[in-house]
């Protein structure tokens, strides 16, 4: 199975501090990973998962989480990051494909206290790189215009952003070779 330690680079002006993530071990998410993800959502505040569910999930509902698990590997990649010596997640980040194989659409969830520390960036760029070596043609993802980190995020990763009618925006990256956005 892949896993992977992350190490900080060497902070350089060039280098932005917000992307720069602390040591983490980020592999893919197992179907026992159930109880991981209720303790990410326990140290999650409710604000941020109403951002990541589009609706507020109380303590009844946060078990949903565990279903999240249940990946098809033909369509569907996460994966699940931690600090050393630490059970509970500092994020998870998932693919969901299409039925086609030829897009997916992704969704991110970094713990609360460990905002701007560049686990979403380094958890993202994982995802965008392992759907183009997945041979997808671009991912996408909706998010609520409140969210201001994760639209940042998803300029800074350089997805295309508009807004929709139904009042969220929605994110596009297009990933292979003369693909349009």
């Amino acid at each position: 199975m892949w896993e992977t330690e992350v190490t900080p680079p060497a902070a350089t002006p060039e280098i932005m501090q917000d992307h720069i993530p602390p040591p983490m071990r980020i592999r893919p998410l197992k179907a026992d990973d159930g109880p991981a993800l209720e303790r990410l959502a326990r140290a999650c505040d409710p604000e941020d998962l109403r951002l990541r569910f589009f609706q507020a999930i109380g303590e009844g509902h946060r078990s949903l989480l565990a279903q999240l698990t249940r990946l098809d590997p033909g369509r569907d990649l996460a994966f699940i990051a931690f600090a050393p010596g630490d059970d509970t997640p500092l994020g998870v980040v998932r693919l969901h494909g299409d039925t086609a194989g030829a897009e997916a659409e992704f969704a991110i969830l970094v713990r609360s206290d460990a905002h701007s520390h560049g686990i979403g960036h380094a958890l993202m760029a994982l995802i965008v790189d392992s759907a183009r070596t997945r041979g997808l043609a671009a991912i996408h993802g909706q998010i609520l215009p409140e969210n201001a980190r994760m639209l940042s995020l998803a300029r800074d990763l350089g997805f295309a952003l508009a807004s929709t009618p139904e009042g969220v925006v929605q994110a596009r990256l297009a990933l292979g070779a003369g693909q349009s956005e």
